[in-house]
């Protein structure tokens, strides 16, 4: 096929030249006719015309040139031409690959994180015209999703927007197909998905008549839970399915890639009532109002409009809406606000870490120009010969630059292979991130890939092209690989000394990582997640409405878990560590305890008397809860010790009285005092900030919901927790599910999953950064003791000891490292305070670290510079000043 081809490119040559020829022949034939008729003789006429026309095979040579494109033919022989010149140089070429492959598959690696949390549009139609609405508050501006009543106001006058959608966050039981299952729900709006541009799958959205109460048993499937569930059964439309002890049915299945991180599993319709509508003041309010921006109308002008509504609402309301405002946020940034980083935690933590891998490829870049320098030193008199025979600076550099380019696509093609691999084994440590689904290679991070590669070759092919093409004839034929170009050198080392200050500023960003992240795991938690067990129980309302039936049934799973293999306790509780609890605020016994603070709040929860032994929360004083704490007995709590130490100071709380504003209206004594417990993991206060304390009470004195978590204590050598547990709570109700157990150790490591991330990462780019660092200060140092090889030997000639040499050639390199690590100290002084929000209890500019990292450079430096100072004192004077 091969052969095929060649012949009938030979052919088309052979064809084209023929067509010119005559052509030309034409033109000559026509130009001698004239001349003849001129009164010329037919060989005077043949001779002007040649004259005249000009020389036929310079003109056919400009043909062909302008026929082939002769610059893209120069750039494919320039490409072949540096393909040999890396085979000539196998171990320049696998340096140079592997600095790149690893520089560029971490960038890629890295700004794949970045684009796939960050920068890559939200799976909907436009979804930049998607906007979330707020209602704020005064004194303090507060925000929060409106109340019903403004909700609907908002989308009856608004007149910015295409759609307004709101939409509330539930949970339910799946039955009456296999084995119960606790499912996520959404109720939505009718218009939700008309304002998302999300077309259905399969069947249809809601229609409004399904948004009235008694007619809103139907629902919409999450795409992934219809394949998950349902094998992607095309015939489940119109099919049946109990929610909550309720029939429903299957109106439509979402599409795919058409949902954001917090996935449900079923959108069920939300009922209106007129009294929702006229619901300005209630606390039940939507989870979340999303609204779609119409064509040229901005933001700004949208929150305007808002803005201008929610005061004419507060002029007709004062009594419930004087002073609010509107507030407008992209969904994108709601969506990454209300993951577990925030949205300031999520972008400082990527930016940040693009930031340091930027400097890593800076580096690489930097490393590979010295290589190229050095390279190009021994290529000298190659270059000096071409510049002879006739090719210009221009074509020189061209050349140099081609090479360069070559260079870097190769281990670009390199870098996207160990990109491919990095981004799996990230998946671990980037699971917790929001939108993290969507890392992956997919166009855009390729022409990222293909930029970046591109740039980096011009980075570090410019200059040492454009120095290497300054080559003196003279001067390049005589010196040959040994000679020497001292502006070369100076570029070196400033490259050299470039080096240096980048990789300080990486090992110092590692290093207070580092530390901050030992800080977290030295952090006393307040409770024992070791071997600890929790799951989320949703009883129906139609099964345990009464709070007789919710004790009871508390009461009896309780009884039966607590006598299986291998469960150490069991209990019950309304809020936990790492699962949250729900925050109250309560009033203390004016007559028992001053009132220093008027607004006391703190989180609240409900609890089984054993659930503060299967936590491992210490009691500190007082007594626990007990069987004793009953409905019938007389109320009781316990608080925290922040609440203790706050609320009642140079006091003793026990026996004072608090009245919560939750549940029950009656006044508790205070039993008890408990420690306090980090809510969030060991990071709490940098994650949501200050965490208030926590008022108790007993669940049995309180059984007012039927959202509860069951927590279990079990050990090492349990039999299959879940299937047990499971068959136990099957006895007593075989309708309730237990979805899965969710370990607390692991919930403990994902609240400092963006700690884990950053240190480990900048653990590995310091690291490279060091190794490319030592590989450049070797490469200048044993470069200029090379080039310095006549000189020593003529100072160990003259008696110079070899010590003085050893000490000369450090001093030479120290210079080098001395200014690098002087920039890289000022910048990591500047630079650090950007790793604020990634730190925990450690400053931006702990000395402790940066005199550590300095140590660790000096080292690295030196140990790099050892063995060409250690060269340098053995060199032979004779044969030194023989070989020149």
């Amino acid at each position: 096929m091969k052969l095929w081809t060649k012949f009938k490119a030979l052919f088309a040559r052979r064809r084209l030249e023929r067509e010119m020829s005559e052509e030309i022949r034409a033109h000559l034939d026509g130009l001698t006719e004239r001349n003849i008729a001129k009164g010329m003789s037919p060989e005077e006429a043949r001779y002007a015309a040649h004259r005249a026309f000009g020389g036929v095979e310079q003109i056919k040579e400009r043909a062909r040139d302008e026929r082939r494109l002769i610059w893209l033919e120069q750039f494919f022989q320039d490409l072949r031409y540096g393909a040999r010149q890396l085979r000539k140089a196998p171990g320049f070429a696998a340096i140079a690959l592997l600095t790149l492959a690893l520089s560029i598959g971490a960038t890629t690696a890295i700004f794949s994180v970045l684009h796939g949390v960050l920068l890559r549009p939200l799976p909907y139609p436009q979804s930049d015209r998607l906007v979330t609405l707020r209602e704020t508050f005064p004194p303090d501006g507060g925000a929060a999703p409106p109340t019903w009543g403004a909700y609907y106001y908002w989308a009856r006058h608004a007149s910015s927007f295409s759609g307004i959608a709101a939409s509330r966050f539930d949970s339910a039981n799946l039955t009456g197909a296999g084995e119960p299952e606790r499912v996520t729900v959404v109720h939505v709006t009718a218009n939700y998905f008309s304002t998302l541009g999300s077309p259905l799958l399969l069947g249809r959205g809601f229609r409004d008549n399904e948004t009235v109460p008694g007619h809103d048993a139907v629902a919409v499937i999450s795409h992934w839970f219809w394949v998950k569930q349902y094998a992607a059964r095309a015939d489940l439309v119109n099919q049946t399915v109990e929610l909550n002890g309720r029939p429903c049915t299957i109106v439509g299945v979402m599409p795919a890639d058409e949902q954001i991180d917090r996935a449900p599993h079923f959108f069920l319709p939300q009922t209106v009532t007129a009294a929702d509508r006229e619901n300005f003041a209630g606390k039940d309010r939507p989870d979340a109002v999303v609204a779609r921006l119409k064509p040229g109308v901005s933001a700004a002008a949208a929150g305007a409009e808002l803005n201008v509504l929610s005061s004419a609402l507060a002029a007709a309301r004062p009594a419930t809406n004087a002073g609010h405002g509107a507030q407008l946020t992209s969904l994108l940034d709601d969506v990454l606000a209300h993951s577990g980083y925030m949205l300031s935690g999520v972008r400082a933590l990527l930016y940040t870490l693009f930031g340091a891998v930027a400097f890593l490829l800076l580096i690489a870049c930097a490393n590979i120009a010295n290589l190229l320098f050095a390279r190009a030193t021994v290529r000298q008199k190659e270059i000096a010969l071409r510049a002879a025979l006739g090719a210009t600076r221009g074509r020189i550099a061209r050349q140099l630059i081609c090479e360069s380019l070559l260079l870097s696509l190769l281990g670009g093609l390199g870098g996207l292979v160990l990109a491919y691999w990095s981004i799996d084994l990230l998946k671990p440590l980037t699971g917790s991130l929001p939108r993290s689904s969507g890392i992956a290679l997919d166009g855009r991070v390729l022409a990222f890939s293909l930029l970046i590669t591109l740039l980096t070759g011009l980075s570090f092919g410019l200059l040492p092209a454009w120095n290497a093409s300054r080559v003196d004839l003279a001067t390049g034929m005589k010196s040959g690989a040994s000679g020497g170009d001292r502006k070369a050198h100076r570029l070196r080392s400033a490259l050299v000394a470039f080096e240096v200050a980048l990789a300080l500023l990486l090992v110092t960003g590692a290093g207070l990582l580092g530390r901050s992240f030992i800080k977290l795991q030295h952090v006393d938690l307040g409770f024992r997640p070791g071997g600890v067990f929790a799951n989320r129980l949703e009883l129906p309302a139609e099964k345990y409405r009464a709070e007789s039936q919710q004790a009871a049934l508390v009461d009896q799973l309780t009884e039966r878990m607590s006598g299986l293999a291998g469960v150490d306790g069991v209990a019950f509780t309304t809020g936990m560590p790492i699962f949250g609890s729900m925050g109250t605020s309560f009033k203390i016994d004016q007559d028992r305890a001053p009132d220093p603070q008027p607004a006391k709040n703190a989180l609240h929860a409900a609890i089984t008397p054993d659930c503060f032994r299967v936590l491992g929360i210490p009691l500190l004083s007082g007594r626990s809860f007990s069987a004793r704490d009953e409905k019938q007995s007389p109320p009781v709590a316990i608080i925290s010790e922040s609440i203790a130490r706050h609320f009642f100071p140079g006091q003793n709380p026990i026996g004072q009285r608090i009245l919560l504003n939750s549940g029950s209206k009656a006044w508790r004594e205070i039993v008890g005092i408990v420690g306090d417990v980090k809510q969030w993991g060991p990071a709490s206060e940098a994650l949501v900030g200050a965490v208030p304390g926590c008022v108790y009470e007993p669940f049995a004195q309180n059984p007012t919901t039927r959202n509860l978590l069951l927590v279990v204590q079990a050990r090492d050598d349990a039999p299959d927790l879940p299937l047990v547990l499971r068959g136990a709570i099957h006895q007593i109700d075989p309708q309730l599910p237990l979805a899965g157990l969710f370990r607390l150790e692991a919930g403990v490591a994902v609240s400092i999953a963006k700690f884990r991330l950053s240190m480990l990462l900048f653990l590995i780019f310091a690291g490279l950064a060091l190794l490319l660092t030592a590989l450049g200060v070797y490469g200048v140092i044993a470069y200029s003791v090379a080039q310095r090889t006549r000189e020593i030997g003529v100072r160990v000639a003259l008696g110079a000891p070899r010590t003085a040499v050893f000490r000369m050639v450090l001093a030479q390199a120290g210079r080098r490292i001395g200014v690098g690590l002087a920039i890289g100290l000022a910048a990591a002084l500047a630079l650090s305070r950007l790793l604020r929000a990634l730190l925990f209890q450690v400053s931006p500019i702990d000395p402790a670290v940066f005199a550590a990292v300095v140590i660790l450079l000096i080292a690295v430096a030196l140990f790099a510079c050892w063995l060409p100072a250690r060269r340098a004192t053995k060199v032979d004077p004779m044969e030194a000043l023989r070989c020149e």
